[in-house]
């Protein structure tokens, strides 16, 4: 028995993505510095590393290097997808709170923002999977192939550059309250009880 076939959706995109939700799911704008800092910490150090590495390979920049890299990726990958992801977000294990405050850092070092704001982020998009309302559909901007492209990016990387949050009260209660560093608390999203 095969499972059903996925359906794309088929609806012209909306011309604010935001229509249609209610009033109380989105939170308040990110200000301009927020926005500035942001494409700041992103790309530049993209760019440094495209202009570096032809530069100095041989004499400043070698294989540890790149092993250092690789790790520090995949120590970060961890960070956002069982941490932030798996335990933060659907609470899938239970972590003492040194492995909390561990995947807490780990997660952050993605830039991807704050803990409690990628969570509730994460909510809103199980809330409204690609529909009107999901923060980081790839089908926001329609079907055709440039749009799917533009989706594509705003899905992976784009959607951190959206001024308007995800209401944290709304899609993450019990997190908006209690962070994962915090003394013990009631809890359910980070395992305390």
């Amino acid at each position: 028995m095969s499972a059903p076939a996925l359906t794309r959706p088929t609806a012209p995109p909306l011309a604010d993505p935001h229509a249609g939700l209610p009033a109380s799911a989105i939170g308040r704008r990110k200000s301009t510095l927020e926005i500035i800092t942001l494409y700041v910490i992103v790309l530049v150090p993209f760019l440094a590393l495209g202009a570096v590495v032809p530069a100095v390979w041989g004499w400043g920049l070698s294989w540890l290097d790149v092993g250092l890299a690789v790790g520090f990726y995949y120590l970060t990958l961890l960070g956002v997808t069982v941490g932030y992801h798996r335990h933060f977000t659907h609470g899938s294990f239970k972590a003492t709170r040194p492995l909390r405050l561990a995947l807490a850092a780990a997660g952050s070092m993605a830039i991807q923002g704050p803990v409690i704001q990628w969570v509730a982020d994460h909510r809103r998009h199980h809330a409204f999977s690609d529909r009107a309302g999901d923060p980081h559909s790839p089908w926001r901007y329609g079907t055709d192939l440039r749009s799917l492209l533009k989706g594509m990016f705003h899905a992976h990387l784009g959607w951190l550059f959206d001024r308007r949050k995800t209401n944290q009260e709304r899609y993450a209660p019990t997190c908006s309250r209690t962070a994962p560093w915090s003394p013990p608390a009631s809890c359910s999203w980070c395992g305390r009880s």
